[in-house]
């Protein structure tokens, strides 16, 4: 097949389709892999151009799942996106204003190689040819393979992040050193229902491409945040290193698309945030603000979302397996070890208590026996707790041991939550009845359902706008600015 086309003056500041970017409605522009095309006088072959496409990927060898995709696209002969019979679409040119704008994120256009497809676009409307590494099947083979792999790293990092906070946190700590070395196990430290560019969204993304439609897409990718938006100014006004890498990953904490749970039909919510070892309640009318404890840097409290679903008084504590395994079990057989930290031990099929002096440590280790705290005076858990569904058995509580809040580091757990204000919370959460319950001095456990249930949001902000509206700064306490600054480097500037 042999084709010549002359591109008319209407289209001849670019050699890509009309301005508007619509092909006419007679003209399939598509180029296959049989076709011979001439744009104005250079000959593009189809076979040549699809060489040149697969010489691209194959020596592509960057490794984030868009550019995966991207090679996945090409390896599998998909139509070109971009090039076509009268050379390059104009979307190509919008994109471009787009990629224009990274560095007003502390990114480097580099990193969406920016200035060599500016540089191919400006050879191709210049008709600025050779025989040797710049063919026109060449220029155009670069064009439309490097404008696809940047458009999806744009879109998809805008969109989700560019780095995967589940491969980021979820690969740190080994669960315990004997698991570890019989396993290889780690500990899950996000657990936050995150989306992630899956491969509807990549089709998606690419079909916008195809129908020319690309405008509203690209300005959706972005973040729909007020507080990325002020941050992305602040980045704006500083040169200091250390305070552009504190925006710089509070910016990528914002990117990550976390779908809000319902709001309680009273609007009420709890966010904890780990760096700032604060809690806050907000009301519709109201935020009550108090300070908690969480994880150790070894025992970190995991980042998640879920709704409090049950308050209960002189809760009972059942010991997880870690702590039994790290604490208790050496202990096995001694009832006075026992009997003075209030635990009991019980068959965990039958509910049968057993006598601490009867049972060995293989026995508290082989998970057939709970071992646990009952509730009152001197419960580990204190006089309150506050349950919500997780994967973590971990929750809000009172402590028995409330002297720490006066530090300025409060990582103080095996990974639950510790409050200042317990009771104080519990109205939040149950109304006055928490004052019933205040001045009860019994044992007695009871439990009160949270209706409608509330919200809560355990997350890791090291520059966080408080509820007064005013940012403040907090210490890396996990290292999880770290991580992500380590991997988001490769698209700085």
């Amino acid at each position: 097949m042999f084709i010549v086309l002359v591109v008319g003056a209407a289209c001849d500041s670019l050699i890509l389709s009309c301005k508007s970017g619509a092909a006419p409605a007679e003209v399939n522009l598509n180029i296959s892999d049989s076709d011979s095309v001439y744009i104005d006088s250079f000959l593009v072959t189809g076979h040549e151009l699809r060489a040149e496409i697969n010489r691209m990927y194959r020596n592509d060898h960057d490794t984030t799942p868009t550019d995966r995709n991207t090679r996945h696209y090409y390896r599998n002969h998909n139509d070109y996106l971009w090039v076509n019979r009268l050379g390059v679409d104009s979307s190509a040119y919008t994109l471009l204003g787009f990629l224009g704008t990274v560095e007003r994120m502390g990114f480097s256009p580099e990193a969406f190689g920016v200035d060599d497809i500016r540089s191919d676009l400006t050879r191709m409307t210049d008709r600025h040819f050779d025989t040797d590494s710049n063919t026109i099947s060449k220029v155009m083979a670069r064009t439309e393979y490097r404008l696809t792999k940047a458009y999806l790293r744009y879109v998809a990092g805008q969109r989700f992040g560019y780095v995967s906070p589940y491969v980021a946190f979820n690969r740190l700590d080994l669960i315990d050193t004997a698991a570890a070395r019989r396993h290889l196990g780690y500990r899950r430290l996000y657990d936050a229902h995150t989306l992630r560019p899956d491969s509807a969204f990549i089709l998606d993304a690419l079909e916008r491409v195809k129908q020319r439609n690309i405008d509203t897409f690209l300005i959706n990718s972005r973040p729909q945040s007020k507080e990325y938006d002020q941050l992305e100014a602040m980045l704006a006004e500083t040169t200091d290193r250390e305070r552009r890498r504190l925006i710089i990953c509070n910016m990528e904490w914002l990117r990550w698309h976390t779908p809000a749970l319902p709001v309680s039909e009273d609007g009420r919510r709890v966010v904890v945030n780990i760096p700032s070892y604060h809690l806050y309640a907000y009301c519709p009318d109201s935020i009550m603000t108090m300070k908690v404890g969480c994880g150790t840097l070894h025992t970190k409290t995991p980042l998640l979302n879920s709704k409090i679903e049950r308050v209960d008084f002189n809760p009972q504590w059942h010991i997880p397996m870690s702590i039994i395994r790290n604490d208790v079990a050496r202990h096995a057989g001694d009832r006075e070890w026992f009997d003075r930290h209030n635990y009991y031990i019980a068959d965990r099929s039958t509910g049968e208590t057993l006598d601490p002096e009867n049972v060995s440590a293989s026995m508290l280790l082989s998970g057939h026996y709970r071992v646990s705290q009952r509730g009152g005076e001197g419960n580990s858990l204190g006089k309150l707790v506050f349950r919500f569904p997780n994967n973590f058995s971990v929750y809000l509580h009172d402590t028995s041991s409330p002297s720490f809040f006066s530090r300025s580091n409060r990582g103080v757990s095996h990974g639950c939550i510790r409050v200042q204000r317990p009771f104080d919370l519990a109205r939040f959460m149950v109304g006055d009845v928490a004052d019933k319950w205040q001045s009860d001095t019994t044992n007695t456990t009871r439990s009160r359902s949270v209706n409608p249930r509330v919200p809560i949001y355990i997350i890791y902000r090291t520059l966080y706008k408080c509820p007064d509206g005013q940012w403040q700064t907090f210490p890396d306490v996990y290292g999880y600015d770290e991580i992500i600054y380590r991997r988001i480097k490769p698209f700085l500037r």
